[in-house]
C-alpha cells in the first residue's frame, strides 16, 4: 500500500503572488514551515510537492528537495488534474492534500485519516 501527502502550491497566483514564500515568521516562509511540519507525520508515507510548470516555482520544487521531498509538475489550472497525475506517476494507492498556504495543518488528523483508510 503506498501512501503519501501531496503538499498543492505553485507560486504564480494572481491574487497574491508569491504567496507561498511570504515570511511567516523570522526568515521562515509558509512552505518552508510546511515543509518542516510535514515530517512530524508519523505514518510512512511519501511527502510530495504537486505543483505546476513555470519557472516561477522551481524555487518550490528546489525547497521540496532541500526538504527531502519528492515533487511533480504538472497542470496549472487543474489542481484535480495535478494530483491525478501525481498518483499515478508516483503510483500512490491513497492521499491525503496540505495546501500550500496552510501552515498550521494538523498533522495528527493526516494519521487519522491514513489509519483509517488502512
Amino acid at each position: 500500500m503506498k501512501l503519501a501527502v501531496f503538499i498543492t502550491c505553485r507560486n504564480n497566483s494572481t491574487r497574491l503572488p508569491n504567496k507561498a514564500l511570504l515570511n511567516l515568521y523570522n526568515d521562515t516562509t509558509y512552505i518552508d514551515y510546511i515543509f518542516k511540519r510535514v515530517h512530524n507525520i508519523k505514518t510512512d508515507c511519501l511527502k510530495i510537492l504537486s505543483t505546476c510548470h513555470g519557472k516561477e516555482n522551481q524555487i518550490l520544487i528546489n525547497k521540496a528537495i532541500d526538504n527531502n521531498c519528492l515533487y511533480y509538475v504538472g497542470s496549472e489550472q487543474d489542481k484535480l488534474d495535478r494530483w491525478l497525475n501525481t498518483a499515478k506517476f508516483y503510483n500512490i494507492d491513497f492521499f491525503v492534500t496540505i495546501d500550500g498556504d496552510d501552515p498550521f495543518f494538523d498533522f495528527n488528523i493526516i494519521d487519522l485519516a491514513f489509519d483509517s483508510y488502512l
